[in-house]
C-alpha cells in the first residue's frame, strides 16, 4: 500500500510575527501579537491537510485519512509511523496531542506567511500523471481557505519539466508550511505541544468488499468472524459501508486491532457464510455517515 509523507526536505518558512519567545527544541520562535479568529469547538475544524486521490485500488481510496488536523480545542490528529510488515494492521496508527492558544495562532501565522489564508489556488507540482493531490484547508477569519497541490513532494526524474515558473515559489513556501506543520516542537515555545498519545476511538467506517484471496499462499491469513448483526452496508462510490459506534465499536475493537488489510471476515453481509475484506476508517472529530 502505498504511503504519503507532508515531512518535506525543503527551507523552512519564516514565521511572521511582531515579538519573540523561547521556541522548542528548534531554539527561537516567535509570538504573533495580533491573533487570528478561528473555531474554538472540540469537533470544528481549524486545519488539515489531506493527500488522496492518484492511480490506486479502492481499498487503498476507502482508507484514505488525512495526515494531519487540528480543531478548535486545540487537539492535533496526525498518522503516525506506520509498521513496514505486510500485510499492515487493519486500523491506521493514529496520534492526538493538545496544543496551546500561542501555538494555534503560531500555525496560523504561518500559514497565512505561507499564503494559505489568501484567494484559494490549485496548483501542480508535476506533469505526470496518476499522482495524488494534497489540499490545505483552513477555517479562519470567518471564511475557509483551501489550497490543493497535485504532485507536493513528488520527485521527478531527471530532465522532467518544472512546474510553471509562477507557481513554483508558491509550491516550494507551501511545501516548507507542510514541513514545520510535520515537527511542531522544533519552533514552537517549549510547553505548547503536549506528547502524543494514541488518538480514542469514538466510530470507525467499515467498507465491505468481495474478498481477494491472495495469490501468495505464505500470506493466506486466519480467518475472523463478524461479531455483530449481520448488515448490509449502505451503498456508496467506493463500497457498501457501515458506521460502527458506541457500545458495537468496543465490541468489535479488540477483533479489528488484531486484523490486517488481508484478513478475511464472515458473517457481515446477509449470506452468514460469505466471505469479506474489510476496510476500517475511524472517523475524526465532526465527520458523520459514510
Amino acid at each position: 500500500m502505498r504511503t504519503r509523507s507532508i515531512l518535506l526536505p525543503v527551507t523552512l518558512l519564516v514565521l511572521v510575527a511582531a515579538c519573540s519567545g523561547k521556541g522548542g527544541t528548534g531554539g527561537e520562535s516567535s509570538t504573533p501579537t495580533v491573533p487570528i479568529s478561528r473555531p474554538t469547538g472540540a469537533s470544528e475544524m481549524v486545519m488539515r491537510i489531506a493527500s488522496g486521490g492518484g492511480l490506486i485500488p479502492e481499498q487503498v481510496r476507502a482508507a484514505e485519512i488525512p495526515e494531519w488536523s487540528l480543531y478548535g480545542d486545540g487537539t492535533l490528529i496526525t498518522t503516525g509511523p506506520q509498521t513496514e510488515i505486510y500485510p499492515q494492521p487493519a486500523l491506521p496508527n493514529l496520534l492526538q496531542r493538545s496544543i496551546s492558544e500561542e501555538a494555534v495562532q503560531a500555525i496560523l501565522h504561518a500559514a497565512s506567511g505561507a499564503g494559505l489564508l489568501e484567494t484559494d489556488r490549485q496548483l501542480a507540482a508535476t506533469d505526470a500523471t496518476d499522482l495524488w493531490t494534497t489540499t490545505i484547508t483552513i477555517n479562519a477569519e470567518g471564511k475557509t481557505h483551501t489550497t490543493s497541490v497535485y504532485g507536493l513532494g513528488f520527485q521527478p526524474a531527471e530532465g522532467a519539466p518544472a512546474p510553471p515558473k509562477g507557481d513554483a515559489a508558491a509550491i516550494e513556501t507551501i511545501q516548507a508550511f507542510s514541513n514545520k506543520a510535520s515537527d511542531l516542537t522544533t519552533w514552537l515555545p517549549e510547553g505548547s505541544v503536549g506528547p502524543e498519545q494514541p488518538y480514542r476511538l469514538d466510530a470507525v467506517r467499515v467498507y465491505v468488499f468481495p474478498y481477494q484471496p491472495p495469490t501468495d499462499p505464505k500470506l493466506t491469513q486466519q480467518g475472523m468472524t463478524w461479531p455483530l448483526p449481520s448488515l448490509a452496508g449502505k451503498p456508496t462510490d467506493i463500497a457498501p459501508c457501515l458506521v460502527v459506534m458506541g457500545p458495537d465499536l468496543r465490541t468489535l475493537l479488540p477483533l479489528a486491532e488484531n486484523a490486517n488489510q488481508l484478513t478475511p471476515w464472515v458473517g457481515i453481509g446477509p449470506n452468514r457464510n460469505e466471505v469479506h475484506g474489510l476496510v476500517f476508517r475511524p472517523l475524526l472529530p465532526g465527520e458523520s455517515g459514510c
